[in-house]
């Protein structure tokens, strides 16, 4: 298992727009996720609008 972290940046003051766009996952996102091996996804925000992802994954990335 591969553990991937990835790092953006939003204006501070998109943040809560950003979170509502996101809060509702396509069930074609969610299939291809699983297909492709994506598995404990997680995003994590901060106030200044650094926001952390992280996944796990049986392949690459890159691949996937």
């Amino acid at each position: 298992m591969k553990r991937v972290g990835i790092i953006l940046r939003i204006k501070p003051e998109y943040k809560e727009e950003y979170k509502r766009i996101h809060s509702k996952i396509w069930p074609e996102l969610m299939e291809t996720e699983r297909r492709v091996g994506f598995r404990n996804f997680s995003l994590f925000y901060r106030k200044d609008g650094t926001i952390f992802g992280y996944l796990e994954i049986d392949r690459d990335f890159k691949e996937a």
